[in-house]
């Protein structure tokens, strides 16, 4: 089986330069000490001076400007590397022996030191079962990290991993959260995928190279946020493109504003040698016929040439870095095209530009400051081992003279060193990471250089509200609003992640412009532009699933570089409280006279009546209570059985069926002139909705009884005998 073409190519490096790295340790040095010293003595003496030029090694970065990581296996080496919007930094790469190698990660605090809060100790590596490596890093706006690389057992195929933001493997992601895919289903192929790049919408591009149709062609991959192949990408979620029966290599992929999908690497024309090579595609997966005729871009340098770096300007141009060997050996090779495919003539008068900086040089990377100037990072090999090598281009194509010595800096880490990717953190600051042999093992390696570029962009912030507590049964709608804080700027291909954690799952994603699309647990909002001041709002809708805290977490940002990158994320928190149980509605109502005379019993009728229409009430129970001058004589329920006292009356009903009533008649003797009260209050076993209808009250005023004639019953003086009363009877 053929070796990656990675791994192959970091073994030869190896064999090839790590003589030279032993005999130049001691002079290097000693000439990183005495620069030590000088520094030291100007900081002491001259404070007026600024140190801090672009191209310098920063300081604040592990005291030195590098970092070097051993995972503890023979040869590890950085392939990709990208800044989180909270500074962090994240590498990707692979950690080997001669037996075989896994995907390496690691993810450094914005002073260089190993964040510890990613898999305890900063490092982490993933198994695929045989010889594997990552090439490429993306970060998600959810936090969450994609590598993509290769994975060798019989052949070797595509190979992704996700992993959350603690460095644990996110098994929302092809359930394990790693991916394969082969490219043939005619046998082992050797697919390797180089570059990776992220959609607005969250869906995840690969691209890199597979030999399935025979040859070596560019192959790229897309996949839905769930890892599975997106078949709206050419019916399968695959493409490869030939460009003219030879070997072509994609080394590297971007996405347009427009989502449009641009790969550079490597072509082969027809055997008059290797040449820079794009291609763009449609967002089916099909070739643009707007770049350059068939949607496919060579440019000949006059020499072998290899694009391995692409990256995109704001007006849309693109800038492609690799290497020729059209000067005799190999330099840094730059080209720039318009929008169209057509070289562009401002850069260099010719499109293309190359830089030599004394050796064997090759460009890996390449970035596009805020300024538009363009920098350019890979290795020099000036015949004692390699350097770190960067070159910074003005937006004409010269070299930008502001940048170390003359556009060029060239950093030695002790050994044979090689930058392998480059990013740019919001402050204008530079990273580059690789490889660097200090001995007889490789280790991952990491320098940022001032870049003397002013923070510029836009503070997008997040703010996301949501009710503190809701009952199992009900939906939780949380309100997500994304502002552009700018006076001034647009923030564009604004994007937005939500993640919901605890016991619920999100239904729906709803913007006020733009699209979602969403799993159980996240969603991703591509939500376009946001003028100076405006916002765009984001309606999350979760069902609960169970008691307990549910917490979503929003994180939004833009193309252009955020100052404020802490106002980017919100959560809100909900707690998910037992619904009480549906229980049925009892209430009383109670009847009886306004009045009465001093000597009638008064006749009180309750009625309890159970108000569900489903369900029954059980072991009714109704409490009659008594008070003013009365005395309760009895208490007749026309279902169940009653107690009595002189001032109450408990009754146990028995069972109520839906929309059933049972009475009681209660009876009352006045015992003097007053007003009587009478209070009903009925309850059943199961819970009432509503209670404030349990309870009900009747009263009555006593009036002194009006005696008869020489009738003194009931009365303090007999009545005053009328006239005629002696003639009665």
């Amino acid at each position: 089986m053929a070796m990656p073409t990675v791994f192959s190519d970091l073994l030869f490096a190896f064999r090839r330069r790590a003589r030279r790295a032993t005999g130049r340790q001691r002079s290097r040095n000693s000439r990183a000490g005495a620069v030590a010293v000088l520094s030291a003595v100007l900081v002491l003496f001259c404070p007026g001076v600024a140190l801090a030029a672009p191209g310098d090694l920063d300081p604040t970065f592990d005291t030195d400007g590098k970092v070097t990581t051993d995972f503890a296996g023979r040869f590890d080496q950085a392939n990709g590397v990208v800044v989180q919007p909270d500074g962090k930094i994240v590498t990707a790469g692979q950690s080997s022996t001669f037996a075989g190698g896994d995907f390496a990660l690691a993810r450094y605090n914005t002073d260089g030191s190993l964040d510890t809060s990613f898999d305890t100790d900063g490092r982490v590596t993933t198994d695929f079962g045989g010889n594997d490596g990552a090439n490429g890093v993306v970060v998600q706006p959810d936090g969450k990290i994609v590598a993509a690389g290769f994975a060798a057992t019989d052949g070797t195929d595509f190979a992704l991993a996700r992993y959350n933001t603690d460095g644990s493997l996110d098994t929302s992601f092809d359930t394990d959260g790693k991916v394969t895919t082969d490219f043939t289903l005619n046998g082992p192929a050797n697919d390797v995928a180089l570059g990776l790049a992220l959609q607005d919408d969250g869906k995840i591009v690969a691209a890199g190279n597979s030999n399935s149709g025979g040859s070596i062609d560019f192959a790229l991959a897309r996949y839905d946020i769930d890892g599975s192949l997106d078949t709206d990408f050419d019916v399968d979620g695959k493409v490869t493109t030939d460009f003219a029966g030879g070997q072509d290599r994609a080394n590297a992929v971007v996405v347009q504003a427009d989502g449009r999908i641009v790969a550079a690497g490597q072509g082969e024309s027809g055997g008059d040698g290797f040449d820079f090579a794009l291609a763009r595609y449609d967002i089916d997966g099909s070739l643009d016929t707007d770049f350059d005729a068939d949607g496919t871009v060579t440019t000949d340098f006059g020499g072998t040439d290899n694009g391995r770096g692409v990256a995109l300007q704001t007006d849309g141009k693109i800038v492609a870095a690799g290497t020729s060997d059209s000067g005799g050996s190999s330099d840094f090779a730059l080209a720039r095209y318009d929008i169209d495919g057509s070289l562009d003539t401002d850069f260099d008068a010719d499109g293309t530009v190359t830089t030599d900086f004394g050796g064997t040089d090759n460009a890996r990377g390449v970035v596009v400051q805020t300024d538009g100037k363009i920098v350019a990072a890979g290795t020099s090999d000036s015949g004692d081992g390699g350097d770190f090598a960067l070159a910074r281009y003005n937006s004409n194509g010269s070299l930008d003279t502001s940048f170390g010595t003359g556009g060029t800096v060239t950093t030695d880490f002790g050994g044979t060193d090689e930058a392998h990717a480059v990013a740019l953190q919001t402050d204008g600051k530079i990273i580059a990471a690789g490889l660097s042999a200090p001995g007889e093992a490789l280790d991952f390696a990491l320098a940022r250089y001032e870049g003397g570029v002013a923070p510029v962009g836009v503070d997008v912030s997040v703010t996301k509200t949501g009710p503190a507590t809701v009952e199992l049964g009900d939906q939780v709608s949380y309100t997500v609003t994304v502002t552009n804080n700018s006076t001034t700027d647009s923030a564009t291909n604004v994007t937005l992640a939500d993640t919901v954690t605890g016991p619920g799952q999100l239904v729906s994603a709803t913007p006020s412009q733009g699209t979602c699309t969403t799993t159980s647990t996240s969603a991703s909002c591509a939500l376009g532009s946001l003028g100076p001041g405006a916002s765009a709002t984001v309606t999350v809708v979760v069902e609960p699933t169970a008691t307990g805290t549910i917490s979503d977490t929003a994180t939004a940002q833009a193309t252009e570089p955020d100052p404020e990158p802490d106002n980017n994320t919100d959560t809100a928190t909900t707690t998910v409280e037992d619904a009480p149980p549906a229980g049925v509605d009892v209430s009383v109502t109670k009847t009886g006279p306004a009045t009465a005379k001093l000597g009638q019993n008064i006749s009180y009728t309750v009625t309890v009546t159970n108000n569900s229409t489903t369900d029954p009430a059980t072991d009714v129970t109704l409490d009659d209570t008594l008070t003013g001058p009365g005395r309760l004589v009895s208490a007749t329920p026309s279902q169940g059985t009653c107690t009595t006292t002189p001032t109450s009356a408990s009754c146990a009903l028995g069972i109520l069926d839906s929309g059933a009533s049972a009475t009681v008649t209660v009876v009352v003797e006045p015992t003097a002139r007053g007003t009587i009260s009478d209070t009903a209050t009925a309850q059943a076993t199961e819970p009432d909705p509503e209670p404030d209808n349990n309870t009900d009250t009747a009263t009555t005023t006593v009036k002194k009884k009006k005696c008869p004639p020489y009738d003194h019953k009931g009365c303090k003086k007999p009545g005053k005998p009328k006239p005629w009363d002696a003639l009665v009877g």
